[in-house]
């Protein structure tokens, strides 16, 4: 705990904007890793006013009230939690997220991943940070996303009907009483039953996941079904767990089943759900005790998957550009002339990049750690830049800069320079203003849309919109 605390008052000052939320495992917990934050944030810092780090679970007194001031005022800017805070609780402010904690739910997981997924432009928030220091977000990566139905070796049985039954409404399954590895017995918590004032899907979307997950458990159950009829030690076992039931008895009865009645089926067979999982391909959980004392050693970034040199995922970056900018439109079009680029191509670039494993979130912090300069630059710069060796120039300068060139170009009428203005500024947020993106949204409402705007510039809103794009990527000398 004060190693973890160390590291996290490396990475965090409680004194600038922004607000910090960490996961701990128990009541009793979160009181430690209190008192070692604070050991740690007033050894770094030097001071610390005292309402700065709190714990926020449901054994502290008038815990809505704490909450409130969590979100609506300055202190307490780091609050250590267990459960109380994973659904269902909107602070914006938040762009920490620790986990000092694991659980096994993926739907939990995501809730509590939602914490800092809130947008808060009256800080700057434009992307948030999470601190694992128990190994979750890679445990869950695979998994936090929907999959084709084809069971993911790496999901136990168990935490698919736990969420199958979280899903369908009933409780969650008993931990089994024949000595099974339940995820009590692992020493992680698997969370707390869903929020009633959290945001639930509809009844669509629930009814679609609970299906889903129900064909998890079928496709995995018909994985082991094979290999448990040809053996008879293993059949035996199954059928003494399974209330006489052979395998293909029970994968019958599932796929015959609604997903209520097939969560109620399993929920009365936790044994054989343990049993399933201890005796599948992971091998039972095994937790690594150890007697010497925990150092802060570091932390490590990552940059997009299997990355944690930025010179390596720039490298990357760099090779995809070079062997694709003349095999996809868009990039050429970005690469050669970049006034003609449309809405539709810049979001196909993200999407084929994203595919690629590039964010530009990630893009930024490479060339943060790699050159030691944080520019925004924008997805159109990073390309230029990695492909043409453009300057990094922030995209929000670039803008100034065209608007204040295009001004000076000739005289406009005040009318004109308004709109120019706010032209600019709808750039600075789509990247890529055109005749479709002035024809929809709040262009449109505000402004009457492509037509009514041409008439404001004399038939000429089409060059003045290209001239904008024209000088935000000239090459500057």
């Amino acid at each position: 705990n004060a190693a973890v605390a160390e590291g996290i008052a490396e990475h965090i000052d409680p004194a600038l904007p922004g607000k910090t939320l960490v996961f701990a495992v128990t009541d009793q917990h979160a009181d430690i890793l209190v008192d070692e934050i604070r050991i740690a944030m007033r050894a770094r810092y030097g001071t610390l006013e005292e309402a700065a780090v709190e714990k926020i679970t449901g054994s502290v007194d008038r815990p809505s009230q704490r909450i409130r001031a969590f979100k609506n005022e300055r202190l307490p800017s780091i609050v250590v939690t267990v459960d109380l805070l994973t659904t269902g609780i909107d602070v914006p402010e938040i762009v920490n997220l620790v986990f000092v904690r694991r659980v096994s739910s993926r739907i939990l997981y995501e809730q509590m991943i939602g914490r800092a997924t809130r947008l808060c432009p009256e800080i700057g928030k434009i992307e948030y940070r999470i601190l694992d220091a128990v190994g979750i977000y890679a445990q869950m990566q695979a998994v936090s996303a929907v999959r084709p139905v084809v069971a993911n070796p790496a999901i136990r049985f168990g935490q698919l009907l736990e969420e199958l039954t979280e899903t369908v409404g009933l409780p969650p399954p008993a931990p089994p009483t024949d000595g099974g590895m339940a995820e009590a017995a692992d020493g992680y918590d698997s969370g707390p039953p869903p929020d009633p004032d959290s945001a639930e899907p509809d009844a669509t979307h629930r009814a679609e996941k609970a299906r889903y997950l129900l064909d998890q458990i079928v496709a995995k159950m018909q994985r082991h079904r094979h290999r448990y009829q040809r053996d008879d030690a293993r059949a035996d076992r199954f059928s003494h767990l399974a209330g006489g039931l052979s395998p293909t008895d029970l994968v019958t009865r599932l796929r015959q089943a609604t997903p209520v009645e097939a969560a109620g089926m399993l929920t009365n067979l936790t044994p054989l759900i343990d049993w399933l999982d201890r005796a599948g391909e992971m091998g039972p959980v095994r937790l690594p005790v150890s007697d010497h004392a925990d150092t802060y050693l570091g932390t490590a970034q990552g940059y997009g998957p299997g990355f944690t040199r930025p010179e390596d995922y720039l490298s990357a970056f760099e090779t995809f550009l070079k062997t694709q900018i003349n095999a996809i439109p868009a990039l050429t079009i970005i690469a050669q002339r970049p006034r003609d680029l449309t809405r539709a191509q810049l979001r196909e670039i993200r999407l084929l990049l994203e595919e690629k494993g590039f964010k530009e979130t990630d893009l930024r912090a490479a060339f943060r750690d790699a050159r030691h300069v944080d520019v925004a630059a924008g997805i159109i710069g990073y390309i230029r830049q990695a492909a043409l060796g453009d300057p990094l120039i922030p995209y929000e300068m670039r803008v100034d800069r065209a608007l204040a060139a295009i001004l000076a170009e000739r005289s406009w009428t005040h009318v004109q320079r308004q709109w120019l203005e706010r032209i600019a500024l709808q750039m600075k947020r789509e990247v890529v203003v055109d005749r479709d993106s002035l024809d929809s949204g709040q262009f449109k409402a505000a402004g009457g849309g492509f037509a009514r705007l041409d008439r404001v510039f004399g038939g000429g809103l089409d060059d003045v919109l290209l001239a904008f794009h024209d000088r935000i990527w000239r090459r500057v000398v």
